[in-house]
Parts: structure tokens; sequence; C-alpha cells
């Protein structure tokens, strides 16, 4: 028996990371970083985690979930204040 393919959504908008799953959301961390007034060299330095996953987080891309634990433990703070899952339902 022939296993079907799922229906994948439509594209996402341009720059969106959105996808059957939905999309990670960092404005917790962008809130948390105005509030204490750390820079983005700050943040990548105290906390040890490379450019590139700064940037994927400002792109509301996945990180991996030891550069959350970094930052959450960098600036002894919880998870659900770093980023919010939007899940979709297509």
């Amino acid at each position: 028996m022939r296993r079907r393919k799922e229906k994948k959504a439509s594209s996402p908008p341009e720059g969106d990371d959105r996808d059957l799953y939905g999309y990670t959301c960092y404005d917790g961390l962008w809130d948390l970083m105005k509030e204490r007034h750390i820079t983005k060299k700050q943040l990548i330095s105290l906390s040890e985690i490379s450019e590139n996953d700064y940037r994927k987080m400002k792109e509301n891309k996945d990180v991996s979930l030891l550069c959350l634990r970094k930052i959450c433990l960098a600036f002894d703070i919880e998870l659900n204040k770093v980023l919010v899952f939007n899940f979709a339902l297509f």
C-alpha cells in the first residue's frame, strides 16, 4: 500500500519562517534587551551564542535549545520570557 504525501501549506510570505508547525517569536528577548539596555554585542558575548544564532532569532527562525539555554542562564530568566511559539492552524 502506498503512503499518501501530505499536502503542504501554501508558501509563507517572504521573510517569514512559518510552516505547518507555526513559527517562533523572540519578542520577549528583544523586550528584555531594551529593558536592561543590552546591546547585540553584549548579548552575544555574555551568553556565548554565535552571530548566526542572533541573526536567526532576528528573523524569527528556529535556533537550538542549547542557544536558548545559554541566553536564559546568562540573564537569569526562564525560557517563556524569551520566546513564544505561534502555532499555525492551516
